[in-house]
């Protein structure tokens, strides 16, 4: 809930440069933020191609690729409602702030508190942009070439 106007009282004996970056904090809040949105996708993802695997061991190369990009735009699609959703729950109390301020455009965009937020959201969004297609790419790559490797030992499963 944050500190009121009534605890100005209290924090007054105490110091104002306490020795922490506030950069530093911010930047390592964009990284966990952008973390877990890549980590939900790159699970997604994975999931998905190895259901289809196991389901279809004998699927070439080419086909699970195929799928994997139709469940990348699956995935896409949940993640950036997620990022979106996210952003205006961490985002209201700020506009609300902006509107009632009588912020014009150009303050909200100037603003340090939106910028740190924008650049979350954009963090976000482009690791889930190179996520999918990577864990796609990689995924059906290690998957077909382990089924080779066990083929050529005599071994079916994979």
């Amino acid at each position: 809930a944050g500190l009121g106007a009534e605890a100005g009282e209290i924090l007054l004996g105490h110091s104002q440069m306490p020795g922490i970056s506030y950069g530093q904090i911010a930047v390592t809040v964009a990284i966990f933020s952008a973390l877990g949105a890549v980590a939900e996708a790159a699970v997604s993802m994975s999931s998905g191609i190895l259901e289809i695997k196991k389901a279809k061991p004998e699927i070439s190369e080419s086909e699970l690729m195929r799928s994997g990009a139709a469940i990348g735009y699956d995935v896409l699609g949940t993640a950036m409602n997620t990022i979106i959703y996210g952003m205006f729950g961490s985002f209201l109390s700020l506009f609300l702030w902006y509107y009632r301020l009588h912020y014009s455009f150009g303050e909200v965009i100037n603003d340090k508190l939106f910028v740190n937020e924008a650049l979350i959201i954009m963090y976000s969004l482009l690791g889930v942009l190179l996520t999918v297609p990577l864990a796609t790419l990689l995924l059906t790559r290690g998957m077909s070439r382990r089924g080779e490797v066990t083929k050529k030992n005599g071994n079916e499963e994979t």
